[in-house]
């Protein structure tokens, strides 16, 4: 099986119910049941409408059903779909968020919600690689195993039926909560704004999904570990892993102590404020791993007593070297050592003193 070709998703199984008790039904029927750690189950995006009104739904689901289904009748039955979807769930006003027209030289906007969720499940061939959670924060990794999407109603009965338009099929594992599962897939289901399904572009996570699902199906494929090194160890990391990287490193390397209170009080500019130990100053500390730090955000009277300590994997704008703001992957401390260097060899030499997800990542990393 060649790595390259398979893609890796995120799946936010929602379907868009308010009903705690709908919401909890369709996790069942679409995952494991509590006791199971394999077995088969679905994805699903919501978005359901009146199967009736589609007028090539039975041809595709009778050929589907035969296995004699292409990728041209694929493609008419999503968009024909889609463009009722659209006008039932009157998407031009509702979510468009003012913008003129839903529909760009005759196709709809492929930021749409239900458009983008059904061109993701369109788009996963067999063999691709899901992660999803439960609302309890329970991880699961699979395979997908079916050429095509299915109609829900067509395959499944009950609340999920109801709710759901588009299904695959897929073979789960439970991989556990999140100290059982590697830090940068945690990381992922934090962003901000989350897509029902999401395709990654990553190196790291698609190596990483391959290793974790290589081992769960016990295959003798063979995939090296992803290797770390100076240069792109911030981009194995999850967001939260780099908060407790660097606040360890200040503490344990640069002689600062942690206002406790402060980590519940993060805001845009600070993940948490510290002290140092000798002078008393505050030190104020920002963390991204893909996004850019605008630097003049900390340039007003206010932080000129203090040291900001900012690290990011996408760079900084607005930098006018101001001498109290430190970038810890670029700049270098008084006795002329990289912090970058110093920060990387601190990661390196101390993985004993970060959580139970990362000493399961380890397992698929190499320290260069």
């Amino acid at each position: 099986m060649q790595e390259k070709k398979i893609k890796v998703w995120r799946v936010n199984i929602k379907i868009g119910t308010r009903k705690l008790e709908d919401m909890e039904e369709i996790q069942k029927q679409c995952l494991l049941k509590e006791n199971e750690k394999e077995g088969k189950g679905y994805i699903a995006i919501g978005w359901a409408i009146d199967t009736k009104e589609l007028d090539t739904l039975k041809e595709y689901q009778d050929k589907l059903k035969n296995n004699n289904i292409n990728s041209d009748l694929a493609e008419k039955m999503k968009k024909e779909y889609q463009n009722l979807a659209a006008k039932i769930f009157n998407i031009k006003s509702n979510e468009t968020n003012n913008r003129s027209s839903q529909e760009k030289n005759g196709k709809l906007d492929g930021r749409l919600g239900l458009v983008y969720a059904s061109n993701n499940i369109f788009s996963m061939s067999k063999g691709d690689i899901c992660f999803t959670r439960t609302k309890e924060n329970i991880y699961y990794i699979g395979r997908v195993i079916d050429d095509y999407p299915t109609y829900a109603k067509f395959d499944v009965d009950g609340v999920l039926a109801l709710e759901a338009s588009w299904l695959r099929k897929i073979y789960w594992y439970k991989l556990g909560r999140e100290d059982d599962v590697p830090s940068n897939i945690v990381g992922w289901f934090m962003e901000r704004r989350e897509r029902t399904i999401t395709q990654t572009n990553d190196v790291n996570k698609i190596k990483l999904a391959n290793l974790l699902l290589n081992e769960k199906e016990n295959r003798q494929d063979k995939i090296n570990k992803i290797a770390i090194n100076q240069e792109n160890y911030l981009s194995t990391l999850s967001p939260h892993m780099l908060e407790e990287l660097v606040c360890l490193y200040l503490q344990m390397k640069l002689n600062y102590c942690i206002y406790i209170s402060s980590w519940r009080k993060t805001t845009k500019l600070f993940e948490y404020i510290l002290v140092d130990k000798n002078t008393h100053k505050k030190a104020y500390v920002q963390t991204k791993v893909d996004a850019e730090i605008n630097l003049k955000d900390y340039n007003i009277s206010e932080y000129d007593d203090a040291t900001i300590f900012v690290i990011s994997g996408a760079g900084y704008k607005n930098d006018e070297h101001k001498s109290n703001i430190i970038k810890l992957n670029e700049d270098v401390n008084s006795d002329g050592v990289e912090y970058k260097k110093d920060l990387y060899e601190f990661y390196k030499n101390n993985i004993d003193l970060f959580g139970k997800g990362m000493q399961v990542e380890m397992k698929y990393y190499d320290f260069e």
